[in-house]
């Protein structure tokens, strides 16, 4: 296996703040540094995980259902909360090359128990390699803030997913208060080149309701319930499903 000397930045170039990003690390495998890194990415989102994204995660992926497509996957860390009894296959896909941190984080779910064929691709969810109507569910969370042309990525999604599939979503948006969303404008320049290219400020939700996308969100209620509406959204985090506009 070759051995290179490695900055954390180019396991996570777009998911790490610029002072993470250029850690040093000892010469090491570049495996070694793709589970350092999602280690981690993990540990600063454990605020978040505890506090409302876990939750999220439960109530959005256990509806993943058929052949799943996941773009965007980064530390990998939806893959726990799919249900495997649900699905036909899962194909696992990200930007950057993490397939090594993928295979062996799917290893580990194979000692529990799961059995789902697991496929694991390096692609650019702006340019799916698919064919049309290979799958029954794409999921995306936590992606469409950091992609360059996010309305190509969907109509990609839409043109993926069969007929009556659904699009499982999870992103943090613009807010809708005024006050809010002024101070988001004003500080996403800064963040998003701290952050590698992520933006605080975007309507992905219209986004995907002008890619031809019927959009249902999800609410959190209570410690562990959830629902769906078409009410509109709370917060800075929205989620839900998205199918095909008849």
């Amino acid at each position: 296996m070759p051995v290179d000397r490695r900055w954390i930045g180019d396991a996570f170039p777009h998911r790490l703040p610029v002072g993470l990003r250029y850690w040093y690390f000892p010469p090491m495998s570049g495996e070694v540094v793709q589970h350092i890194a999602a280690g981690v990415y993990d540990f600063m989102m454990q605020p978040l995980e505890r506090w409302r994204l876990g939750k999220i995660r439960t109530a959005l992926l256990g509806r993943a259902s058929g052949d799943v497509l996941e773009v965007g996957a980064g530390s990998g860390v939806n893959l726990r909360y799919y249900d495997p009894r649900r699905l036909s296959s899962l194909t696992v896909s990200d930007y950057s090359d993490r397939l090594s941190l993928y295979r062996r984080r799917i290893e580990r779910l194979g000692d529990g128990g799961w059995n789902v064929p697991v496929t694991t691709a390096q692609i650019d969810a702006q340019r799916l390699p698919f064919p049309e109507n290979s799958f029954d569910t794409v999921v995306a969370t936590l992606v469409f803030c950091s992609v360059d042309c996010a309305p190509c990525g969907f109509d990609e999604i839409l043109r993926v997913l069969r007929p009556d599939g659904q699009y499982l979503f999870l992103e943090h948006v613009r807010p809708t208060d005024g006050v809010a969303a002024r101070a988001f404008d004003f500080i996403n320049p800064v963040w998003n080149r701290l952050s590698g290219g992520c933006n605080l400020n975007r309507d992905t939700l219209q986004a995907m309701r002008d890619a031809g996308l019927t959009v249902t969100m999800g609410e959190i209620s209570g410690e562990s319930g959830s629902s769906w509406n078409d009410s509109g959204r709370k917060g800075v985090f929205v989620w839900g499903e998205g199918q095909a506009r008849a």
